[in-house]
């Protein structure tokens, strides 16, 4: 558990990150880090930062899947290769055999696939998987960052010209609004009760619940 956890130091980042075969702008946007230049790696790296545990978490299962895996792949740039792993019958040595490549984002080939076994199948399609969802996760990022002030936006233009909706428009916004908020709570984020509201009384106004509070304790006084 995190709490357990202590934040390991540059040069054991740098030993990850060299075991996956990453640069640090594959680890970038492996991890979903919002900055795409590599330069948080690199601060982890020089011990000018510390790792969040996050991070680390999600580096291991990658670690594990480059070390035990029979097929390792590499990402350079945009450039995707495979790589079969095979020990030498002369050195007894391993040593990495080019399969295929493709372009990041696009369709693995069909007759790159056809090359791979049922294993490297599965390492592939867990690749992809990771792959994809840290994609998303980058996309998502620029748009959670404005979406406080574009709904502020909205708010005011519907405060402005409700009324000129039509009854399917007003709908949709409905629609969207409980989707908006199905997701932050499937995102664990619950509505947070507000806190009642005081106002407090304009010059010359009785405060009535103060003055039933004075009341109450003069009757019970004997």
């Amino acid at each position: 558990p995190a709490i357990h956890w202590a934040s390991p130091t540059g040069s054991e980042v740098q030993e990850v990150v060299r075991r996956t075969g990453m640069s640090a702008r594959a680890a970038t946007r492996y991890l979903g880090l919002a900055d795409p230049t590599g330069r948080q790696i690199r601060r982890w790296i020089a011990n000018q930062a510390a790792i969040p545990y996050s991070a680390r978490a999600l580096s291991c299962p990658r670690l594990h899947h480059e070390v035990d895996e029979p097929m390792l792949i590499r990402e350079q740039g945009r450039q995707v290769k495979l790589l079969r792993v095979q020990r030498s019958t002369e050195t007894g040595r391993n040593r990495q055999l080019l399969i295929g490549a493709f372009r990041a984002g696009d369709e693995v080939p069909r007759a790159l696939l056809e090359l791979l076994s049922v294993e490297e199948h599965t390492s592939l399609n867990r690749w992809l998987a990771v792959y994809h969802a840290s994609s998303e996760l980058a996309r998502a990022r620029p748009t959670l960052a404005s979406a406080s002030a574009q709904l502020e936006g909205i708010v005011t233009a519907i405060d402005t010209a409700a009324d000129t909706l039509t009854p399917a428009a007003a709908d949709q916004l409905w629609a969207q609004l409980q989707g908006v908020a199905a997701a932050l709570r499937r995102g664990g984020h619950p509505r947070l009760r507000r806190a009642p509201t005081v106002h407090a009384p304009q010059p010359g106004q009785r405060d009535l619940v103060d003055e039933l509070a004075v009341v109450d304790s003069e009757f019970r006084t004997p």
